[in-house]
């Protein structure tokens, strides 16, 4: 199974925006490609200086920084998850998962879509 990870602000627009396209290319996903994708939300309650959000990654592949995706950013990445244009050297999003146990604790209990 894929997975979409969304590390996101709350309250944040971009970051509400970029959990909406996610779900968008879920569902694409599956009736286009025929590929179960479950989103993971991990909402942040607060800045924690660490990069600009929301971060979306696609099977470990970070998508985008800074900015929702777009589905077909995303639909690209799980056509091809190992194609080049796709990866990305920042590792920030695992440090901010386990970082702060408040937004972990949050974040386990949004729902998995």
């Amino acid at each position: 199974m894929f997975e979409i990870i969304v590390v996101a602000l709350f309250g944040d627009s971009e970051s509400e925006r970029a959990l909406e396209v996610a779900r968008e290319a879920c569902l694409r996903a599956l009736r286009e490609l025929g590929m179960k994708v479950v989103v993971r939300p991990v909402v942040m309650w607060r800045d924690l200086g660490c990069g600009p959000y929301p971060v979306t990654v696609v099977n470990g592949i970070i998508v985008s920084v800074g900015r929702a995706p777009t589905v077909e950013e995303i639909l690209d990445a799980l056509r091809s998850p190992y194609r080049a244009s796709h990866r990305d050297q920042v590792t920030a999003p695992a440090a901010i998962i386990v970082s702060d146990d408040e937004a972990f604790r949050a974040a386990q209990e949004v729902p998995h879509y």
